[in-house]
């Protein structure tokens, strides 16, 4: 680094550093501004783990309620049915036909369902019996006047 010093008429002196001076300053700012920014990315570095730990501790802290609620739901479920079985086995064992009858009623019913049905009587084919039609449609409501003799129906029904 060269320095010359110069004096003016007036008796000042002055120093003027030579360009390998300015050069070493502009490289020497080089290296302080790389620092900073070293220093500015570690920092913004550090605030996006942050803000990403937040996000996952969120969403691993909402997993996991969700996970209880539907835990909790399951074991509600689990509680009503067997509760309900051992209903029924207590009301297999107080009554053991009735109970098969019932449920018999209760699959034909569920089978059934929906679905028209003529039921037929053996009497019928013996020419004893009495047919009956029942004209309500599944929806409507039914009442005592809704089934019809045989003997009154038009003829395009029969």
């Amino acid at each position: 680094m060269a320095t010359e010093t110069t004096s003016d008429r007036q008796g000042r002196t002055s120093r003027v550093e030579s360009l390998d001076a300015i050069e070493a300053a502009a490289d020497y700012l080089d290296v302080i501004s790389a620092r900073i920014d070293a220093n500015r990315l570690k920092i913004e570095a550090n605030g996006e783990r942050a803000a990403m730990r937040h996000s996952a501790e969120a969403t691993s802290d909402q997993r996991v309620a969700d996970a209880r609620v539907e835990a909790a739901r399951m074991m509600g479920d689990a509680y009503g049915q067997s509760a309900e079985f051992i209903a029924l086995n207590q009301a297999f064992a107080v009554a053991p036909e009735a109970f098969k009858l019932r449920y018999w009623y209760e699959a034909q019913e569920e089978a059934l369902a929906g679905k028209k049905l003529v039921v037929v009587d053996s009497s019928l084919v013996e020419e004893k019996g009495e047919l009956l039609f029942d004209l309500r449609s599944v929806t409507e409501p039914r009442g005592r006047n809704d089934v019809v003799p045989a003997g009154t129906i038009p003829m395009g029904v029969r």
